[in-house]
């Protein structure tokens, strides 16, 4: 299923990014699966209880690398990289910025929304940005 998606994805024009998967990962889903198949009060786990695993777990994976938990594979880091040092440059020491406003004028400069966003997560994580305003406001606190 999860070749179809992506041959799916490679026939609609969209370059397909593999999420790397460990060992553990793959048996998570197993018990996911079979988890679901408990929940029917099931001895027996569906392909429909597998597809339930697969985007439960492919969500979830998703999520923590939007927010730059984790790397997706194909990317490097090389644009967060870029994308933290144009953040660097745009934003003076304690300097407040509107967070979309910042993103678009990066998103305007070439760079991806996705490296932006990662690149932000970074900058927080690592106490160059802070947040205010429930992420709609960062300002610049260390170089």
């Amino acid at each position: 299923d999860l070749s179809k998606a992506d041959g799916q994805k490679a026939s609609d024009g969209a370059p397909a990014r593999a999420v790397p998967i460990t060992v553990r990962q793959l048996e998570a889903i197993v018990r996911i699966a079979e988890s679901f198949a408990k929940m029917r009060l099931s001895d027996v786990a569906t392909q429909s209880d597998v597809n339930q695993a697969i985007e439960l777990f492919t969500e979830s994976t998703l999520e923590a690398a939007k927010q730059g938990d984790i790397q997706l594979e194909g990317g490097s880091g090389i644009s967060e990289r870029t994308a933290m040092q144009m953040i660097a440059k745009r934003v003076r020491l304690g300097e407040f910025i509107n967070t979309a406003t910042l993103v678009r004028e990066m998103v305007y400069q070439n760079l991806e929304d996705l490296s932006i966003r990662r690149a932000i997560t970074m900058m927080i994580k690592s106490g160059q940005l802070e947040e205010s305003k429930q992420g709609k406001r960062l300002k610049r606190i260390n170089p």
